[in-house]
């Protein structure tokens, strides 16, 4: 699927842009969608994945009410049992497992993402580790083989201790 604007978007679904827009800039799915969308010109584009996620939050949208028009007509739109406070309960308990289920896939997202970063300073660390070993191989064939030059001798140009006023001797 090729980027899509909301309007378009709104149109597949059946609802109005507004519906779209106000679905999107809701919590849980304003943060799940938020590397999806672009707005360039002042259009909002969503990208293959995001329009995905807003198929599927109007989806259950969609199951939820029509369970809910099931439910009302054979019990008069709630139960007898249920006063308004257990209505406002259920609904802000199905509203927190949205938001649950959002925060399981950013977790899930998060511990691959430390996984990989765990791995890639594995892979520098071994590679700091080998090249240490090769420096200390490198020192330890100069100072066996005398090769060493010793920025500190006077009698070096250049060296710590040299003078350049003295003359030569």
């Amino acid at each position: 699927m090729p980027e899509k604007t909301i309007a378009q978007i709104a149109k597949d679904i059946g609802v109005q842009r507004q519906s779209v827009y106000r679905k999107i800039k809701a919590k849980p799915l304003s943060l799940e969608l938020q590397q999806y969308i672009v707005t360039r010109d002042g259009v909002t584009y969503v990208s293959d994945m995001g329009q995905t996620i807003v198929y599927k939050a109007f989806e259950k949208l969609n199951t939820s009410q029509s369970d809910n028009k099931r439910q009302s007509q054979g019990d008069n739109k709630r139960q007898e049992g249920d006063s308004d406070v257990t209505v406002l309960l259920k609904e802000t308990i199905l509203a927190l497992q949205g938001q649950l289920d959002v925060k399981d896939k950013q977790i899930e997202r998060m511990q691959a993402e430390t996984e990989r970063l765990t791995s890639a300073l594995e892979n520098v660390t071994e590679s700091l580790k080998a090249s240490q070993v090769l420096h200390a191989g490198t020192m330890q064939n100069q100072l066996t083989d005398g090769s060493t030059t010793h920025p500190e001798d006077e009698s070096v140009p250049g060296g710590r201790g040299w003078r350049f006023w003295q003359r030569k001797k």
